[in-house]
């Protein structure tokens, strides 16, 4: 991104839906990642020299207990820009939809070239632009973006979580039909991690 502003819709989504899934089963083992930013995303090389992406930095990842992310309140640990406003609220439980919101965060910029809120260099008016203002849809800033794939990546950025996609498979699910939809080819990720037990 650094090198090229942004990338065709195709070749983000190549990267990034196996971090959408790979975060599916993150979820589904209780963990919600709470700081999700490009910087955190790796492009590897597998044994064949194919590209592999991996998420990083689980630092301040928590555990999900009876389905919510239990935190104290007032804690905003996490990225100003790609936090979601009820993080920045310092909300006391969290759910995989506040995941949803950093990859939907992740999706514009990388799709768009910028972030979907001017980025302030005081982190306290940015947060408090992002609290008191709705996200720009993805179109309004990158017009020729795919109009399927725009409405999934504004539905993930909706401030209240219940109405944004539930959680990454729901984003997952969108992002393959709008793909499909927008004629953009794209291969399904397929998880190599085992279902957790139980």
């Amino acid at each position: 991104l650094k090198r090229e502003g942004h990338l065709e819709p195709a070749e983000a989504l190549r990267i990034l839906l196996p971090i959408i899934e790979a975060l599916s089963v993150v979820h589904a083992r209780g963990i919600i990642h709470r700081d999700l930013k490009p910087e955190n995303v790796f492009l590897s090389r597998g044994p064949d020299g194919e590209e592999v992406p991996k998420l990083l930095d689980f630092g301040i990842a928590k555990l999900l207990e009876n389905s919510v992310l239990q935190t104290q309140a007032g804690s905003t640990l996490g990225t100003p820009g790609y936090m979601s406003p009820e993080q920045m609220r310092g909300v006391s439980e969290l759910t995989p939809a506040s995941d949803v919101w950093g990859m939907g965060v992740i999706l514009f910029r990388t799709i768009a070239g910028r972030l979907p809120y001017a980025v302030d260099p005081n982190p306290t008016m940015m947060v408090m632009f992002i609290l008191m203002n709705e996200a720009p849809r993805l179109r309004e800033l990158a017009p020729d973006a795919p109009k399927a794939v725009a409405a999934a990546v504004d539905l993930a950025l909706k401030h209240s979580p219940e109405t944004r996609h539930r959680d990454m498979n729901e984003l997952l699910e969108a992002l393959l039909e709008a793909a499909a939809a927008d004629g953009i080819p794209v291969v399904a990720p397929r998880s190599s991690v085992p279902p957790a037990p139980t």
